[in-house]
């Protein structure tokens, strides 16, 4: 939101540098600037016209904002916990109840993602090496409750490789 009404902030330390920002943030064009405020009027108008509409209390909505915020960075850390500290290889491909996979939109293939970032993340297994290992979804979740662990790799820096077998677009999968 921040950037659609300011757009000068993009630019900030605080945002596109350590240790709170996303050197990603660098990279936003003005079309892209574009796309963020067409997105944030959308979001504006669907919430207008549901409270306009449906009349649900502000309290529940914010009760179930917080409850997927809990799920999602639940789900952040198992796919990253324990994993290598490179940006790019540093997550797992989870095995997850095919059913929830599916609802998840396949959430558990981080490390495909990160590997192929423009891939949608419903196609990931498609772009997957099926030979590579999948821990279990849950016995990661659970591991985490053991408690942290000493880290002795340095920290993750820009990778200078390039991703392999990537899909030239996404007409290939």
């Amino acid at each position: 939101m921040l950037f659609a009404i300011c757009p000068r902030t993009i630019g900030l330390q605080l945002f596109s540098g350590p240790p709170f920002g996303n050197a990603n943030v660098k990279d936003i064009t003005p079309g892209d600037l574009v796309k963020i405020r067409f997105e944030l009027l959308l979001t504006v108008a669907v919430f207008t016209a549901m409270f306009w509409l449906l009349e649900p209390r502000w309290q529940s909505v914010l009760v179930l904002y917080a409850c997927f915020s809990l799920n999602w960075s639940t789900r952040q850390y198992v796919g990253h916990a324990f994993s290598k500290r490179d940006i790019i290889e540093g997550a797992f491909n989870l095995r997850h109840n095919f059913l929830i996979s599916k609802i998840l939109l396949h959430g558990d293939w981080d490390l495909s993602h990160h590997r192929h970032p423009e891939v949608p993340w419903y196609y990931l297994p498609a772009v997957s090496s099926m030979d590579e290992p999948r821990p279990s979804y849950i016995r990661h979740y659970w591991r985490q409750w053991l408690g942290p662990r000493l880290v002795t790799e340095p920290p993750p820096g820009i990778s200078d490789r390039d991703p392999q077998n990537r899909p030239a677009n996404l007409q290939e999968l």
